[in-house]
C-alpha cells in the first residue's frame, strides 16, 4: 500500500487566491519529522497574530528552500498526503509545486472524512477532544502550532485506524 504523510499548513489567512505560508509540517507513518518555517513579508490577520505567530521560532526559509528539502524528505515514493480538511493545505503544496510537479500522489487524503468513516462527526467534535477520548497525551501541545497539530492527527491515525 502507499505510504502516509501527515501534513498541516499555518497561513497568513484563508485566502484562495493568495496567502503567504508561514509553516509547514510533514510526519511519516513511522514518526520522521519535518518542520519548516517560511520567510513572509505581508500581513497577517489579527487571529494569525495571536494564534500562531507567537509559536514560529525556527530559522526562515525561501519557498525554494523549503521545496528541496520538501522533496527530499518525500523522497520518490509518491505517499498520500493526509491533513485535517485538507482543501487549503491541498491547494497550497499544489500551489507551491505546481500542480503536475507535486511529490504526494495526486489524490489527497481528508483525514476529516476519515473520520466520518468511522462515525465520528467532524463537527461535533475537534481532534483534540478526540485526544482526550482515546489517551492522547496533549501535555505540550500548542494548537495552530503545524509541528503540534501534525503530530495529534497522526497519533489519533495511529490509535483510531490502527487497532
Amino acid at each position: 500500500m502507499r505510504k502516509l504523510i501527515f501534513a498541516d499548513w499555518e497561513f497568513s489567512w484563508l485566502n484562495p487566491n493568495w496567502t503567504e505560508f508561514l509553516s509547514l509540517a510533514l510526519i511519516k507513518e513511522n514518526g520522521d519529522e519535518l518542520y519548516l518555517e517560511f520567510d513572509y513579508k505581508w500581513e497577517v490577520v489579527d487571529w494569525v497574530k495571536e494564534n500562531v505567530i507567537p509559536y514560529l521560532n525556527s530559522t526562515k526559509l525561501s519557498k525554494e528552500e523549503a521545496k528541496q528539502k520538501i522533496l527530499e524528505f518525500v523522497w520518490n515514493d509518491k505517499p498520500y498526503f493526509v491533513s485535517y480538511v485538507n482543501s487549503f493545505d491541498w491547494m497550497w503544496i499544489c500551489w507551491l509545486f505546481w500542480v503536475f510537479e507535486v511529490p504526494f500522489y495526486w489524490v489527497p487524503l481528508d483525514f476529516a472524512t476519515m473520520l466520518f468513516q468511522k462515525w465520528i462527526i467532524p463537527e461535533m467534535t475537534t481532534p483534540e477532544e478526540l485526544a482526550k477520548t482515546y489517551n492522547i497525551s496533549l501535555d505540550n501541545h500548542k494548537a495552530h502550532n503545524a509541528l503540534d497539530d501534525t503530530r495529534l492527527i497522526r497519533n489519533l491515525y495511529l490509535k483510531i485506524f490502527k487497532k
